[in-house]
């Protein structure tokens, strides 16, 4: 499979090229997740969903357009969520190699910390925009996408402390 990667042939269609390319990420990915404990798989199911929760629809203040995280307010949790899959993809590669690998406690202290630090800018976020929203608009609807994100949060701070026992 390396070696028809490799050669590049002009047979390989653009199709087949992606296809080889996705077969091996994912292969790539089972292998690591192979690597992980249930908090560590669990940490990196929740830095997924918290991505992807970013582009949801977050707030919609009455008669107005739906803002999503996009507007401005997903900024922290798409550096957590990217900082816990680099961090579960570093520990998944030395665990391969069978290197020494960070403290199981660093590592839950780490999902802790990120963990509550999303769940704490969700928090001021919604107080802080729910009191502009609220004075300049109107009341203001709070969408899925925040909550799934905040979610996410929690679920990372649970990872923390299960990892912890």
């Amino acid at each position: 499979m390396e070696k028809e990667k490799r050669q590049k042939s002009d047979s390989f269609s653009v199709l087949e090229s992606v296809a080889l390319e996705v077969e091996s990420f994912s292969r790539d990915v089972k292998a690591a997740l192979l690597q992980l404990d249930a908090p560590e798989k669990t940490a990196a199911s929740c830095a997924f969903i918290m991505f992807w929760s970013c582009f949801l629809p977050w707030f919609s203040p009455t008669d107005t357009h739906t803002q999503s995280g996009m507007d401005g307010f997903a900024t922290p949790h798409f550096g957590i969520s990217v900082a816990i899959v680099l961090m579960l993809h570093r520990l998944a590669k030395k665990r391969a190699q069978n290197a020494q690998t960070l403290e199981t406690g660093r590592i839950a202290l780490t999902f802790l910390f990120l963990g509550a630090l999303s769940t704490i800018s969700c928090i001021a976020l919604l107080i802080h925009f729910g009191d502009i929203a609220t004075h300049a608009e109107g009341p203001s609807q709070v969408r899925f996408g925040f909550y799934t994100v905040l979610l996410c949060g929690i679920g990372l701070s649970g990872c923390g402390i299960a990892k912890l026992r």
